[in-house]
């Protein structure tokens, strides 16, 4: 998927791609989830679209921090779980996610890539319901942030033109 690896590029070219931001990654993630779950619930077309692109690109970003293969190709490829009500997908995901951030916290080695791709069905899933492709979210979010150009600096991500302002 080229977008998947424009997404690390624009990580890489920013200083994103360091373990030591995974905790913050996760809680993107997170972040995310909550906003595409509200606008779900509220039925607000375009911003769900936009945030499961989001949720995509924190989840690229995310298994390159942590040093996982990111075989986004392999879960397009396999069975998608389905569920009766699609914000399901999104508690899938936030489960996932706090496995994660467990193993993180306990410092248990490697993580094999399983909480990733199980993430990325359940986008699919997700995905799905609503009537779209993941690749077509992630298009959308790729070509949203593409052209900013913020990068790490003591320990935070900000945007290039937020800092202009202070």
């Amino acid at each position: 998927m080229k977008n998947t690896e424009n997404v690390i590029k624009w990580a890489e070219e920013r200083g994103i791609l360091i373990r030591d931001n995974a905790s913050q990654q996760l809680a993107k993630v997170l972040e995310e989830l909550g906003e595409t779950a509200g606008a779900y619930l509220k039925r607000e077309g375009d911003d769900v679209i936009d945030g499961v692109g989001d949720i995509c690109v924190t989840l690229i970003i995310l298994s390159k921090q942590l040093g996982l293969q990111h075989n986004f190709k392999a879960a397009f490829d396999a069975r998608v779980p389905q569920y009766a009500n699609p914000v399901t997908y999104l508690f899938e995901i936030a489960g996932e996610i706090k496995n994660i951030s467990d193993r993180l916290i306990n410092e248990q080695g490697e993580f094999g890539g399983f909480p990733i791709f199980e993430s990325v069905r359940n986008l699919i899933g997700f995905c799905d319901h609503i009537g779209h492709n993941l690749e077509f979210c992630l298009a959308r979010a790729y070509n949203e942030i593409k052209d900013r150009t913020g990068k790490k600096i003591d320990g935070e991500i900000g945007r290039a033109s937020c800092r202009e302002r202070v």
